[in-house]
């Protein structure tokens, strides 16, 4: 029997080895590169589209302040498509607590049935679609009066030709909902809801 002590082969099987495990850590490492630009831009679409919705909170609050189509500078299309279902004395959201909403009154926002009691865009492009629809109100809580704070306020009174009156005690809160969408790529969107006191 003659053993052959020719090892020109196990060099070649060594390199061709060395070379795979490098490519696989390569490889490895692109994909990780490419995981992580992916998720920075999917967070920094995300931050956009959260800012547009919390656009929307200040928009809200100022159409609850204004108790009617506010003048807000910087939005297009604005619209309240159904003012009465908002502003009606007798039934609107913004007048009489929710326990008195007629049935037909929606309360949350679904965009594939979208019926919101505001809508706007945003954005120099009008790169993001704005849904708001108050789902909620509860008005005049006992001993606490309407104020303009963040807190709810426990006390206070007008002056008249020297006599103190009390305040009426009318204040409410309203949970508002707030859906943002971009209107180039639909799966970029935020939803907040928001209690705010008024």
């Amino acid at each position: 029997m003659i053993i052959s002590k020719n090892e020109k082969g196990v060099t070649l099987l060594i390199v061709l080895v060395f070379s795979a495990v490098a490519l696989i850590i390569s490889a490895g490492l692109i994909y990780m590169v490419m995981q992580s630009t992916r998720m920075a831009g999917s967070t920094k679409r995300y931050k956009s589209v959260y800012e547009a919705a919390a656009g929307g909170v200040a928009v809200a609050c100022e159409v609850i302040n204004a108790g009617a189509n506010p003048n807000i500078p910087g939005i297009q299309n604005f619209q309240i498509p159904n003012n009465p279902r908002l502003f009606d004395p007798a039934v609107g959201k913004l007048n009489v607590p929710a326990t008195s909403w007629p049935s037909t009154y929606s309360r949350s926002i679904d965009i594939n049935t979208a019926d919101p009691d505001i809508s706007f865009t945003l954005g120099a492009n009008n790169e993001y679609q704005i849904y708001i629809n108050i789902i909620d109100m509860v008005g005049n809580m006992t001993g606490v009066i309407r104020g303009t704070g963040m807190s709810l306020h426990t006390s206070g009174a007008v002056q008249n030709a020297g006599s103190s009156v009390t305040s009426l005690n009318t204040p409410r809160l309203f949970t508002v909902e707030i859906l943002a969408q971009s209107t180039v790529n639909v799966l970029e969107r935020a939803r907040l809801s928001v209690l705010y006191q008024y």
